[in-house]
């Protein structure tokens, strides 16, 4: 009598953890609510995982835990983790609130668009060699296979949400909020590099002089004499005693007599560069220093490394200088920068109107998540 007992309630645990497996989601316990549109707390891990991953890229310290620790402000006693995982918040709130305005707004994803999706995560599950190993892999960062179809079909909806509200291609944007999201983002400015070495020229196999190379294929480059660098000083100094703010005309002019780039940048872009806080360039000073600029102003820098001098003009923007065809390399990604932009403002609204669960936030955090450069 015991034993069946003992049989009985074996029996009724195990229907117990059935009826538990088949009726709890894979996705995990909702964190953040907005309507009837949710987003649990591994949805939201796996969304900060991939913050940390590209932030690790930039600051390589941010793989270790003392980073996370390390307090950045005092007044309030914020660490690194408390600053960064309240910016990765919001990030999953985006995607939340255009998840919302996505069905707010009758949208829905083509099966096409499912299809690919479910393919993608089917080649991954290849790549892992098995469903079970690709979730082991995707556990660091607080996910599995579902959660991350879910981050995958969140991301359309979003693409699918800008589309809808700006068009495929921006033309649902209008020109004061182009030209706005321009002046505001963009700076153009011209330069003249003046090197502080030289090439090492040698005699090819057919009696060519040519510019010489290590095993590497780069140039090689030697330091200057004496009498080079006295001849570079008098340069500077040159175009010290020549140059103005504002004179735009005058500089045009020293750049044509005094730039040295060897790509020759200056003559393929005559009417100067245009860089936005995002846009990728070489010289990281000189990016940081066009941004402290005012219109007219010039300024000398030189790069760590020292291969070189920098004098950098920054001048007036054209008019809707993004719409122009010389311009077109700086631009390329102005209407998808654009969109992402006006969506963010878009969905403020809806963000502020989200529920976060503070028992299942508990530990959700940057600090707790791995860094996540695959998925």
């Amino acid at each position: 009598m015991n034993q069946m007992k003992k049989i009985g309630c074996a029996l009724l645990s195990l229907m117990l953890v059935l009826i538990c497996l088949l009726g709890c989601s894979s996705l995990g316990e909702p964190m953040m609510t907005l309507g009837d549109t949710e987003m649990t707390a591994n949805t939201v891990s796996l969304f900060l995982s991939r913050y940390k991953g590209v932030l690790s890229m930039s600051e390589p310290t941010s793989l270790y835990d003392f980073y996370w620790d390390t307090i950045v402000d005092n007044q309030s006693g914020k660490t690194n983790n408390d600053i960064h995982t309240e910016y990765g918040l919001s990030m999953a709130k985006t995607y939340l609130a255009a998840a919302h305005v996505f069905e707010e707004r009758g949208l829905s994803l083509s099966d096409a668009t499912e299809d690919a999706v479910e393919a993608k995560i089917d080649g991954l599950i290849e790549d892992k060699g098995s469903k079970s190993k690709l979730n082991e892999e995707l556990s660091q960062y607080g996910a599995n296979v579902d959660i991350l179809r879910e981050a995958y079909l969140l991301e359309e909806k979003m693409e699918m949400l800008m589309d809808d509200l700006y068009g495929e291609d921006g033309s649902l944007i209008g020109k004061n909020e182009k030209d706005d999201y321009y002046t505001e983002n963009y700076r153009r400015f011209r330069q003249i590099f003046i090197p502080l070495y030289e090439f090492v020229y040698e005699t090819d196999e057919k009696g060519n002089t040519v510019q010489k190379t290590d095993e590497n294929g780069k140039y090689v480059i030697r330091e200057l004499t004496e009498t080079e660098m006295a001849s570079v000083e008098e340069r500077i100094e040159t175009i010290q005693k020549t140059i103005k703010d504002g004179d735009y005309v005058g500089f045009d002019e020293l750049v044509e007599r005094f730039d040295e780039e060897p790509n020759e940048s200056s003559k393929t872009y005559s009417g100067g560069f245009y860089l936005s806080p995002d846009s990728p360039y070489e010289v990281a000073e000189v990016k940081e220093a066009l941004f402290g600029m005012n219109e007219g102003e010039y300024r000398t820098v030189i790069p760590s490394g020292g291969y070189g001098i920098y004098i950098v003009m920054r001048y007036e923007n054209e008019e809707s200088g993004y719409a122009k065809e010389e311009n077109k390399d700086f631009f390329n990604t102005f209407t998808v920068d654009l969109k992402n932009h006006l969506v963010e403002e878009y969905l403020e609204r809806y963000k502020a109107q989200i529920d976060v669960d503070t028992s299942v936030a508990e530990g959700v955090d940057m600090k707790s998540v791995g860094a996540n450069l695959y998925y």
